[in-house]
Parts: C-alpha cells; sequence; structure tokens
C-alpha cells in the first residue's frame, strides 16, 4: 500500500477487490459482498461527500442478478451523489461486443432493469469502447465491453466532467492489420415530438397464421398501450396493415389526435401515402387507413425493423395465447417486451447490418462504420 503512496485499503469478503486511497479521503464501508463495495467518502480539503460502489460481477447471470437486488436495496438509502464502477460482466446493446454468436437483447434485460431501478447511467465516453478480450486468434477473437462507470442525477451535477478514458498501453503488440470493416450502421427508435403520441406495428407468421401486434407510447417513451391480435390466415402485408388499423383507431377512439405512425413495411407505408398502388389483397384496409389520415391528419413513416422490435415481439409472442391482448398496464407487459421498451427509452441503438443498401438507406443512415481490434486499459477521470 505505501509502495502505491496510499495511506487506507480495503478488501471485500473473497479478496477480489481491492480499494486503496490517499489522506485526502475518509472512507465509511456501509456494505460489502462478494460482487460488490459500498462506501461513504468524504473528500477533506473540500468537504464533498459522496458515495461509491465497486463492482466485480460474477460470470452467471443468475448470481450477478442476486449482486443487484442488493445494490437496489443499498440505493433506498442513499440521497446523495453516487457512482458505481468496476467489472458489471455484462454488456448493455449491440455496440459492446464484436465477435462470437449474435448478440442477444434479452441477455442485457436484468442489467438495464437494474440501471433503471437505481436511477444511473453510463458516462460519456473517449476511445475505443470494446476493450475486453477473450485472446484468441481470429475468427474466433471476441471483444466486449464488461467494464463501466455509472453515476446518478446528484453525481453528474456535482462532478459534471466525469468521463471514461480508454488509452492504449500495448499498441506494440497489436497488429495494424487486424481491422475488421463492416457495412453497417445505427438504428434506435426516436422519441415522438412533445404533445405527439408515437404508434409502432408489426406482424408474425407461424404456420399459416399470422398475428400482428402495436405499442403505443408517449413523447417520453412511456408506455400508453400493448396489444396483440390473432389475425388468421392471409398475407403479411394484409397482416402488417391489420395491425396498423388497430393502433390508429384505438387512438382516433381516445381522442388521441396528434399521432405518429412506423411500419417496417415500406410497400405498405409508400401505398397508403400514394406512392405505390396497393394490392387488391390489401386495398380495402389500405383505403380505411387513408380515410384517418383525412380525418386526424395523421403522420405514417416506414422505419428499419431494428427500431420497431417492441411491436414485433408483442406480435410474435401473441401466439402464445388464442385470444386478441391489451395492456393498459405496464407491470402486465412481458419481461422482454420492457426490456426493449427501456432500451428505447434510453434511445440505444441496434445495429442495422446490410452487404447491398439502396440509394434511401445509405441517406437515412449514414456513414459505414469502421472497428479496429486494439488492446486498452480502462481509466476513470473524475475533477473534484
Amino acid at each position: 500500500m505505501r509502495l502505491f503512496g496510499m495511506q487506507g485499503s480495503y478488501a471485500n469478503v473473497n479478496n477480489k477487490i481491492r480499494l486503496l486511497w490517499t489522506s485526502d479521503f475518509n472512507i465509511n464501508i456501509i456494505h460489502d459482498s462478494d460482487q460488490s463495495v459500498n462506501g461513504r467518502i468524504n473528500h477533506v480539503t473540500s468537504g464533498t461527500d459522496f458515495h461509491l460502489s465497486m463492482v466485480y460481477a460474477k460470470c452467471r447471470s443468475i448470481q450477478r442478478k442476486l449482486s443487484w437486488e442488493e445494490i437496489v436495496n443499498i440505493s433506498e438509502n442513499i440521497q446523495a451523489p453516487w457512482s458505481l464502477t468496476g467489472d458489471f460482466n455484462v454488456i448493455a446493446e449491440i455496440e459492446e461486443k464484436l465477435g462470437g454468436s449474435p448478440y442477444r437483447s434479452e441477455k442485457s434485460f436484468d442489467f438495464l432493469d437494474f440501471m433503471t431501478d437505481v436511477g444511473v447511467q453510463n458516462t460519456r465516453f473517449s476511445g475505443n469502447i470494446r476493450y475486453w478480450c477473450n485472446k484468441r486468434d481470429s475468427p474466433d477473437t471476441i471483444w466486449k465491453r464488461l467494464d463501466r462507470m455509472l453515476y446518478n442525477t446528484e453525481w453528474f451535477d456535482l462532478f459534471s466532467k466525469t468521463s471514461e478514458i480508454i488509452q492504449d498501453i500495448n499498441k506494440a503488440n497489436v497488429d495494424e492489420n487486424v481491422v475488421l470493416k463492416l457495412d453497417m450502421a445505427k438504428v434506435k427508435w426516436l422519441k415522438p415530438l412533445i404533445s405527439f403520441i408515437k404508434v409502432n406495428s408489426d406482424d408474425s407468421y407461424k404456420e399459416g397464421f399470422y398475428r400482428g401486434g402495436g405499442m403505443i407510447r408517449d413523447h417520453r417513451g412511456h408506455f400508453i398501450l400493448a396489444y396483440s391480435l390473432n389475425l388468421g390466415q392471409g398475407t403479411s402485408k394484409w397482416a402488417e396493415a391489420k395491425a396498423l388499423l388497430y393502433g390508429i383507431e384505438w387512438c382516433v377512439a381516445n381522442r388521441y389526435d396528434m399521432i405518429l405512425v412506423e411500419s417496417d413495411s415500406k410497400l405498405l407505408v409508400d401505398c397508403v401515402n400514394e406512392f405505390d398502388v396497393a394490392s387488391w389483397r390489401i386495398q380495402k384496409e389500405v383505403e380505411e387507413l387513408k380515410v384517418h389520415i383525412d380525418t386526424t391528419g395523421y403522420t405514417l413513416k416506414h422505419c428499419f425493423r431494428e427500431a420497431n422490435k417492441v411491436a414485433g415481439l408483442l406480435a410474435s409472442l401473441s401466439f402464445s395465447h388464442p385470444h386478441n391482448r391489451v395492456n393498459e398496464d405496464f407491470n402486465e407487459l412481458p419481461t422482454g417486451v420492457k426490456g426493449l421498451m427501456t432500451m428505447d427509452k434510453w434511445d440505444m441503438a441496434s445495429l442495422r447490418i446490410s452487404r447491398r443498401k439502396k440509394k434511401e438507406e445509405r441517406s437515412n443512415m449514414g456513414s459505414p462504420v469502421m472497428i479496429s481490434l486494439t488492446l486498452y486499459k480502462f481509466l476513470y477521470l473524475v475533477e473534484l
């Protein structure tokens, strides 16, 4: 400890987490477990008080969840600036992983719910976001972001210049030719303007039958209504139109008049907006949608499927029950749906990967992303 110029130290119950500090700080440990240490800290010179939690989470999700629950309980007694720092052993969104099996968003739901429950967010970031590596040769190399720093609103108000800095510490050992170029772009669900509500709808197909689903949210991304429809036999575009029509008719019946509607069926959107001619199979539904445009003035736009995941999941889950289902209580929604809604609300992006892009996709999605693989060290900067 003296070797590092520190005057105080602490190790948690299983000796996996160590805290070192100088005489500039007084630290009172208020909770200790095998995955986290939580302390109340006082900066002697300035008199500033804040809370700090150091985390070293387990590899298994069920064990991590126990730690999240512990910290949620602790958060109920914290009314001060608070930061959580360390190895959370989980990624929060698709951009935080490169290589290996495809990212599954449901693996992040428990962690995202935890962040919401304790009221924290990620710090600003500088450098390469993925710095943990499994150290295997290509093509089995996997890169992830497992370490992070989270903080509450009070922390940001006090330490507004907090940031995460990723610095290259071993560039000499990195093959400069190991560069992965992917033709991809960020896509995310966008909140509507103030006073508007937004309807997203989609369809799902299984064994000859179609189902529909939709979600209605306000300008803050807050839940208003979710629905799942048993549509029967038909075509994909017909099912898309029926799901879309249900959401709009509900809004009209409940006297909403500032409505933004999105569908990932570009053909359907073009037909309703009269940029294309509707097939006879969906002509009736398209005409009804046009009537609502004339009477309510709602706006119908195309979105990519990556920005329509909530509606798609609702449509898919509707195969688990035989009848139409309408939810007006957020707590009754399936966990997966709530997780995707949280990602949307926090403006988390998905990656849209396309080898052959149409002209309009290039203009909507921006420049391709280039990802280079290097070895990095994780640092935190807090200005007192």
